[in-house]
């Protein structure tokens, strides 16, 4: 489970470096 947080959290990192705060709304609806 920590596994998956820390791999999501990668994701976020990388889309928020990316300007992609709009993909992290997403994901967090989904």
């Amino acid at each position: 489970m920590n596994v998956m947080f820390a791999v999501f959290w990668a994701i976020v990192m990388i889309n928020l470096d990316k300007g992609g705060v709009l993909l992290f709304e997403r994901a967090s609806f989904q």
